[in-house]
């Protein structure tokens, strides 16, 4: 048996446990618990941040007597991306350049995703400076791990998941002028599984992740209008 049989075999085995444990567990829609271990540490001024109950997202921290009501415009930082501790010696047929391409390239489209989401139906447009009326979101997604990386190689392979991976979004909301840390959330989840198996290839992988990076964006869209009239999370 050739190491990719065994590695296929093991993809598949890792997608139909988490299939069962989903169906084990109702309501969790993709929702997992963060592995703190592999978090970075929070900014020092986290320290005066309180955690409050949120129903969207893993954890949530809020300054007390904070408010977003004058926020009408957000500025959007570059997303940074990183996979978990593990993946890359888990996936040594994928080389430097094509893991820095693939951490990028989410990069970039998580951001423009954050964009679009918040911007959409009278929200919230973009500024490129600092303002009174500006609030800045910084993300981060962390612990990413592409179950089956598409990989370019003279050989024939074909990988088939029933979903395409999982990752952990670290998002703070800062006022734009004075930096101040307003609220910091938390939330790791798997992308969309599917009721039959899925080719893993590189189109595939990278728009599970986009959907999953609009599903972070549209929850912070809900809590930013709630926010702003003061009606809560």
């Amino acid at each position: 048996m050739t190491n990719r049989v065994r590695s296929r075999r093991s993809i598949l085995a890792v997608s139909l446990f988490a299939a069962a444990s989903s169906l084990l567990v109702p309501g969790t829609a993709g929702a997992l618990h963060p592995d703190l271990r592999q978090l970075p540490p929070p900014p020092p001024e986290a320290q005066g941040l309180e955690r409050v109950p949120n129903s969207q997202v893993d954890e949530f921290y809020l300054r007390p007597g904070a408010s977003f009501t004058a926020y009408r415009r957000v500025m959007i930082a570059p997303v940074d991306v990183s996979f978990t501790r593990l993946w890359e010696r888990n996936h040594r047929e994928v080389d430097a350049a094509e893991s820095l391409r693939m951490r990028t390239d989410l990069a970039r489209a998580a951001r423009k995703e954050f964009a679009r989401q918040l911007g959409r139906k009278e929200g919230y447009s973009v500024a490129e400076l600092p303002g009174a009326d500006v609030l800045e979101v910084r993300a981060s997604i962390v612990n990413l791990d592409i179950y089956a990386p598409d990989v370019k190689d003279a050989g024939i392979r074909r990988d088939y998941v029933l979903k395409a991976g999982e990752a952990t979004l670290v998002a703070e909301l800062r006022d734009s002028q004075t930096g101040a840390l307003l609220a910091r959330a938390i939330d790791r989840r798997e992308m969309r599984e599917y009721p039959e198996f899925q080719l893993a290839n590189s189109v595939y992988n990278s728009d599970e992740a986009r959907d999953l990076v609009g599903l972070w964006a549209r929850v912070l869209r809900r809590y930013l209008d709630a926010a702003r009239t003061d009606k809560g999370s």
